[in-house]
């Protein structure tokens, strides 16, 4: 399986590394030069994921990195050096945000599409397992169509010649209104 980081393509050696792969020339077919092409990336981009390390273990490093600057501001606000170094800080720990932010916006997008795979699949299982006659809720059935069943049996319900016969008028409520979750 090929798992691409999309914060890799913002560091600098990327398009580096991936022309220096892609420009490899490779014999066979153009599905089987492409899969060797990318198993080779594959190895590259592992190595620059690593190189980067944790990302959120960075963010707290470099956060601590910038709070020793900023607090010698406050002692020496007019030295050069530590605004200096206070700046580069700065620099450095919005670089490793950033970071973060693009791989946690990734995982989120990929836990969305997940969620929603599952729920297309569950939604097949319910029309598998939900009876005709069980119309409300359900893609793609209509509750009319039972209300018309039995407006069908109901009719000609009071002529005299055909056998005794009983019907019963239920006060039907929603499911969701009368389920008890007594899980104690």
């Amino acid at each position: 399986m090929f798992h691409f980081d999309n914060f890799l393509a913002s560091q600098e050696n990327f398009i580096q590394e991936v022309t220096r792969i892609w420009r490899n020339s490779v014999h066979g077919t153009h599905m089987y030069s492409v899969t060797v092409k990318l198993k080779a990336l594959k190895h590259v981009f592992r190595g620059m994921r690593k190189a980067k390390g944790d990302l959120t273990y960075n963010v707290l490093r470099a956060k601590q990195y910038l709070d020793q600057p900023q607090t010698l501001l406050h002692k020496y606000p007019h030295s050069d050096s530590i605004q200096l170094l206070e700046h580069l800080s700065r620099i450095m720990y919005s670089k490793a945000v950033n970071l973060e932010r693009l791989s946690l916006q990734q995982k989120a997008k990929m836990t969305w599409l997940k969620d929603r795979d599952s729920s297309q699949r569950m939604k097949v299982s319910l029309q598998q397992l939900v009876h005709l006659s069980q119309n409300a809720f359900i893609p793609g059935r209509k509750i009319t169509e039972n209300i018309l069943l039995a407006q069908e049996l109901l009719s000609g319900y009071n002529q005299s010649h055909l056998p005794k016969r009983c019907a019963m008028k239920i006060d039907l409520r929603k499911a969701y209104d009368t389920v008890a979750w007594d899980l104690y």
